[in-house]
């Protein structure tokens, strides 16, 4: 890449990962903890005594990474500093104040938008991570392993997969502007359960088929709606309709426990934004627990379709 690109693209990315990313980025106001899953219906429905489980990391003094299920305030899961108060509230009043009516593609539109914004900011938040390392790994002259990926690599990949969301959401703010809300298709599936089990909101990439310049992208939204039913939301663009539906079709050509088992390997495997309800949890096996970090960790970089029943999340 022509270095001087390079360094256009990294200062467009080299601010504070706390900006409010409405259309424009102009916005002046300071993000606050913005909720990427309803806090007040979807959230409470999930919650135990305010607190839910999420997948937490751990590094130790040696700089290694774990992963790990932890309890987490209800006030702090799903969270980013991504929007200002203002926006926050007058983009998503009408689905945070609002029953979600599954017909209502305004609705459909927004939930999807949020999990763009949170993607985005996350990916944004990971690029100047990695290139704020891989600098001062230079200054201080430190020798990389030659059997690890090289800084500079993951620093480039890292600031291109944020340029690559940030175009992504780019044509979202368009459609949001104009009011363009038939600019997502979507797949609705209904999951009855004994009790609320998962929320989970993500935008995830089918990096097998490339879409223009780019891959093909889904955004996936799981949350219960009461104790009994639950739905999951896949959105993607009309464009790339064909492509999401041919990837999700496990998921759209099965029912029952079938199709529930499919969602659940598709929520493990491509995200880290999900919340367990304390009182279902409580019931996993040691075995479970792990089997499902494991294929987390496993799928982080490529992704892989494999089967074991305690990848079951409903």
């Amino acid at each position: 890449m022509n270095k001087e690109l390079l360094n256009t693209l990294y200062d467009t990315f080299h601010i504070s990962s706390n900006v409010c990313l409405y259309p424009g980025m102009e916005c002046k106001r300071k993000p606050i903890k913005a909720h990427s899953i309803q806090n007040s219906k979807v959230l409470d429905l999930l919650s135990d005594n305010s607190h839910l489980i999420g997948l937490k990391s751990l590094v130790d003094n040696e700089v290694n990474q774990d992963i790990i299920f932890d309890k987490i305030g209800k006030n702090k899961a799903s969270t980013f500093t991504g929007l200002c108060s203002y926006h926050d509230k007058t983009l998503f009043q009408s689905i945070d104040d609002f029953e979600i009516n599954i017909t209502n593609n305004k609705q459909l539109f927004l939930l999807a938008y949020r999990s763009v914004l949170k993607e985005l900011h996350a990916s944004i938040t990971a690029a100047i991570k990695v290139q704020t390392v891989y600098e001062k790994t230079k200054e201080l002259g430190l020798v990389v392993d030659e059997k690890q990926p090289k800084p500079a690599e993951i620093a480039v990949q890292k600031i291109m997969d944020s340029f690559d969301t940030f175009q992504y959401k780019s044509e979202f703010d368009k459609a949001l502007l104009k009011s363009n809300y038939k600019f997502l298709s979507h797949k609705v599936i209904e999951i009855e359960t004994k009790l609320p089990t998962i929320a989970c909101s993500t935008l995830f990439s089918n990096d097998a088929v490339k879409y223009k310049d780019d891959v093909s992208r889904i955004i996936m939204n799981v949350f219960p709606v009461n104790e009994k039913l639950s739905y999951v939301i896949f959105s993607f663009t009309s464009f790339e309709k064909t492509l999401a539906e041919d990837y999700l079709y496990k998921c759209l050509n099965s029912a029952g426990f079938s199709r529930n088992y499919e969602i659940s390997k598709l929520i493990i495997r491509n995200s880290e934004n999900f919340f367990i309800n304390p009182k279902y949890f409580k019931n996993w096996s040691e075995t479970k627990k792990n089997k499902i970090i494991n294929y987390f960790l496993d799928t982080v970089y490529e992704d892989k379709d494999l089967d074991h029943a305690d990848y079951y999340l409903f």
